[in-house]
């Protein structure tokens, strides 16, 4: 039998660490197997077993864990580790952390790459796509999932890395005003290098990315925006009548791409009433029996999201 992939496995054991009810132990025995089987991806993995660790009142080895990281530089977000943080038992682990932190994010800056359509044709325009990470990610990770087939093919696709860290592979978008400072400068930097449809800009991201993203959409006027594709999305903190209504007299469109199980499903929801009520397009996405992470299926989630924008 072929050996599972990483990404498969991560998926099995994070569908049983936030399942409801939660399977802890179940999932940690995965995650410890992993160790063993896919040594190439040790900084992911040992993440998830401080975390599991923490969680299960196992705090001494969490603390390994967590200070093995550190010895070669590694710090993890404190926030999967926010419920023992103040426990006197990681006392000396916080104050290493803070020392090493402090120095990474005062040299970090915003990043981005670019994938180019297959044929691509420097003398053609074309339409682009803009992907934002979500929280403690960075571009190497979600870019694992973040892609399909019609975007390979037909788009211009650039993601973007914030530069507010909270771990050593892990960014966030936490802070509005610098996150849209950021991203305009890189895509000024975008619109001089590539010939680009103006009228054919998508933006989307997962987490807080597609909270970003639905915000520049109906927010900011800084990217002629035609549609944005937000996977699993809390509430942007500006969400308006009124912008709704200036967004769809510009044409605009959207998707939300949720599981029933997300934390901020009800928040979905009513994002998705005011849609309706207001008369703005957005195809609605909704998996059983799933929470919030990158469904399986995503890459054709995606094509039916771009299908339908494009339709409008």
């Amino acid at each position: 039998m072929m050996k599972k992939s990483f990404k498969e496995k991560e998926n099995e054991y994070n569908k049983l660490w936030y399942a409801n009810p939660a399977k802890k132990e179940e999932a940690l025995k995965m995650v410890e197997q992993c160790v063993k089987d896919y040594p190439e991806n040790l900084y992911v993995i040992n993440q998830d077993l401080a975390s599991l660790y923490s969680e299960l009142n196992l705090h001494e080895k969490a603390n390994q864990v967590l200070n093995e990281a550190l010895d070669r530089g590694i710090w993890y977000p404190k926030e999967f580790f926010q419920s023992v943080w103040d426990l006197k038992e990681y006392g000396q682990t916080v104050s290493r952390w803070s020392e090493i932190s402090s120095q990474a994010k005062e040299n970090s800056k915003p990043k981005y790459e670019v994938i180019l359509p297959t044929e691509y044709n420097p003398n053609k325009t074309y339409p682009l796509f803009i992907a934002l990470h979500g929280w403690g990610e960075d571009i190497p990770m979600f870019r694992e999932f973040w892609n399909s087939n019609q975007i390979k093919k037909e788009y211009i696709l650039v993601y973007i890395q914030s530069s507010q860290m909270v771990g050593s592979f892990h960014y966030c978008w936490t802070h509005n005003k610098q996150s849209h400072e950021e991203i305009e400068e890189t895509m000024s930097e975008i619109f001089s290098k590539y010939l680009i449809n103006y009228e054919q800009i998508i933006v989307g991201g997962f987490s807080e990315g597609a909270a970003l993203s639905m915000d520049i959409a109906l927010n900011h006027t800084y990217l002629p925006v035609k549609g944005f594709i937000a996977l699993n999305p809390n509430k942007p903190n500006i969400f308006t009548t009124e912008n709704i209504l200036r967004s769809k007299q510009r044409g605009m469109s959207g998707s939300i791409i949720t599981g029933d199980q997300d934390q901020c499903y009800n928040e979905q929801i009513e994002m998705v009433s005011m849609f309706d009520e207001n008369g703005f397009n957005c195809f609605f996405t909704v998996k059983e029996n799933f929470g919030h992470w990158f469904p399986e299926n995503l890459s054709e989630k995606l094509d039916d999201s771009l299908e339908y924008i494009n339709k409008q």
